[in-house]
């Protein structure tokens, strides 16, 4: 924003939705003990943005990668 090339411009920040672009969707299976899956169970039931189990964990595990990618 400082540089002299790009006055009068105007900067805006957008928050998109990517999942539509992360391609086909997989079944897949994974075991995890009994007490995280009520966890992740209560915590969808209480979030209904993450709507589904496998919502939520997609998005905690995009995000954990997200956060691993900018720390490299």
């Amino acid at each position: 924003m400082d540089n002299p090339d790009f006055t009068g411009w105007i900067w805006a920040v957008v928050d998109i939705d990517v999942t539509p672009y992360l391609g086909k969707s997989h079944k897949i299976n994974v075991t995890l003990p009994d007490l995280l899956v009520k966890q992740i169970d209560d915590f969808v039931a209480r979030h209904p943005g993450d709507k589904t189990r496998s919502g939520f964990l997609s998005r905690v595990a995009m995000a954990e990668l997200a956060r691993n990618k900018q720390a490299s």
